[in-house]
């Protein structure tokens, strides 16, 4: 029997059909396959990376503290190293300083200060000093009446004829706008504060003219003394911790810190002025000494008679002595 050929209507609706299942495998398929943008990821910002600043290079302590005094005045004040060789003075020639191998085991110097307004009773301890065998003049501050350059020049014309090193201390009165600029124009020292060594003895001369012992300048007399390996140690400052007479005439700040930082580092002898008068006393195995009459208006106590002088201080080896030298007008 033969078989019919389909007619065209049939195959119309075959091809209709094929492709209408074609389609929907299609969109089956794209319904389950992943598409593009979750398989390909997307670009993200570049990560933030912290900056790290490096920690800055430590310094030991008695390297950094010799840069600069306390910040109330200029970087040009400041000490170089922690002992400088001691300038001669712009106005006045100065024999070259002892160094510590060339300074006797034995010798005396000479310390005194507040001079200011008394020229007639300066001018006799500079004569004595220089015949008393003294070494040297350590001067406790207040060389000037109101720290003015006509004033400071004045100063240096007096000291002109004075052959023997001399290493001051400013005072209050030589630091009238809290800089020392005539101070060390004209005084010949070298620095705000500074240090040397003669003999066995080393010296640290530390700068009290606005009226106390800070913070950075103890920290800098902290430095100094350890650094040394001198055995005898010698502090020069003008205004004193405390004054055995009981008067208000005395650091206003940092008094405690400073006598405690003597007892610490074995200091032997303090020699501090501003008080115009003399006046002793041991404390905690330390030696205070007031020295302020070289010249400025006494300053009587009831229990405390004043009287112009000046200290000298006898070396041997590791042992001093002292002896007041009075001065009469």
């Amino acid at each position: 029997m033969k078989r019919s050929s389909p007619s065209k209507r049939q195959l119309a609706l075959w091809i209709l059909s094929l492709i209408v299942v074609v389609s929907m495998v299609c969109s089956l398929v794209m319904m389950i396959r992943p598409s593009t943008s979750a398989r390909t990821p997307q670009p993200t910002a570049a990560p933030v990376v912290p900056t790290i600043t490096p920690a800055s290079t430590l310094v030991p302590t008695h390297q950094a503290l010799t840069a600069a005094p306390p910040t109330r005045r200029p970087e040009a004040t400041a000490t170089t190293q922690i002992t400088p060789t001691i300038a001669a003075s712009p106005t006045w020639e100065q024999p070259p300083t002892e160094s510590a191998s060339m300074g006797e085991r034995d010798f005396t110097f000479a310390a005194g200060g507040d001079n200011r307004g008394g020229e007639e009773i300066y001018r006799q301890i500079l004569e004595s000093v220089q015949k008393d065998g003294s070494a040297f003049l350590v001067h406790t501050g207040d060389l000037v009446n109101s720290g003015t350059e006509a004033q400071f020049k004045e100063f240096a014309q007096l000291m002109s004829d004075f052959k023997l090193p001399f290493y001051p201390v400013p005072g209050n009165h030589d630091n009238p706008n809290g800089l020392l600029t005539a101070y060390l124009k004209y005084s010949g020292a070298p620095a705000a504060h500074y240090s040397f060594d003669y003999g066995l003895v080393h010296f640290s001369l530390i700068d009290t003219s606005l009226g106390d012992a800070s913070p950075q300048e103890l920290a800098w007399l902290a430095a100094d003394l350890e650094a040394t390996s001198q055995p005898v140690k010698v502090v020069v400052l003008h205004h004193p911790p405390f004054d055995p007479a009981g008067t208000d005439h005395i650091m206003r700040q940092g008094n405690k810190e400073f006598m405690e930082l003597m007892t610490q580092k074995g200091v032997r002898l303090v020699l501090a002025g501003h008080i115009h008068s003399y006046d002793e006393q041991l404390r905690d195995g330390v030696r205070y000494i007031i020295t302020g009459g070289a010249g400025a208006p006494l300053y009587p106590e009831p229990n405390r008679p004043a009287f112009y002088h000046y200290i000298r201080v006898k070396v041997r080896g590791e042992e001093l002595t002292t002896e007041v030298v009075r001065v009469t007008q």
